[in-house]
Order: structure tokens, then sequence, then C-alpha cells
């Protein structure tokens, strides 16, 4: 698999809404796959930047198969309880 042959979409980041007791943030991103052949997902996650450096926060391992030319779309739920 070369470089450049998945696409990563733009990283939406909803507003903050009160659900009950918690404030909910959902991150959403979409990753396409160029290749020319399924290729399987095995990590994703979510990283800060925080003066300058990144870290992550929340690191997931899958098993995703994503066949050629089809998207893979990744949401994570940030909450907080009020």
């Amino acid at each position: 698999m070369g470089a450049g042959n998945i696409t990563h979409g733009v990283q939406n980041i909803g507003s903050a809404a009160v659900v009950g007791p918690n404030v909910d943030i959902e991150l959403k991103r979409a990753f396409t796959n160029n290749t020319g052949s399924t290729i399987t997902v095995e990590e994703t996650g979510v990283y800060v930047t925080i003066n300058g450096d990144y870290h992550c926060i929340i690191r997931d391992t899958l098993t995703a198969p994503v066949p050629a030319m089809y998207s893979l779309t990744i949401y994570y739920t940030i909450r907080t309880t009020v």
C-alpha cells in the first residue's frame, strides 16, 4: 500500500450537547480506501496537542475490513458528567 492511498476526510467536531446529566461532544471522520484492494483498519485514536506536543488520549484496536473504494467512518463521543 503506497502513501496517499487512504483519503482522510474532514475531522468533524460536533457542538457540545447536554444529554441527561452529561455533556457530549461527537467526533467523526471518514477514511476512504483508494488502494485497489481490501485493507484492514487495525488501530484508531484521538490525539490532542498540549504545548505543541501531540498526545494520544484514546486508542482502539479494530479488525475492520474496508473493501477498495469504500469508506470507514469512525465516531467517538467524548462525555463528561455535569
